[in-house]
């Protein structure tokens, strides 16, 4: 990607890719019909290549980031149905 500034540089950016590896699960338990809960703990680690931005001839190069997280998702839904029209989603 490149931009023209407007005191009249050019300005290139390289791309940057990165990965993202979750693992974990989910428990889900109906309470009724129309309602449901689910939890469960979950680990993610995340790795990103660096980045060169140019900009008059001169370049500079950031180093990727790396770094783990864990999470613990709680949720509670209830559906829809005749009675009550609304979706109510609280996680």
């Amino acid at each position: 990607m490149s931009s023209d500034l407007s005191s009249g540089e050019h300005v290139d950016f390289s791309s940057v890719h990165a990965q993202k590896v979750r693992i974990g699960y989910r428990f889900t338990t109906r309470t009724s019909a129309i309602s449901r809960v689910y939890t469960g703990p979950a680990y993610q680690y995340e790795s990103t290549s660096g980045a060169t931005v140019t900009a008059l001839d001169y370049n500079k190069h950031s180093d990727g980031s790396k770094g783990s997280s864990g999470m613990l998702e709680l949720d509670r839904q209830i559906k829809p149905n005749m009675n009550n029209p609304c979706l109510l989603d609280i996680n």
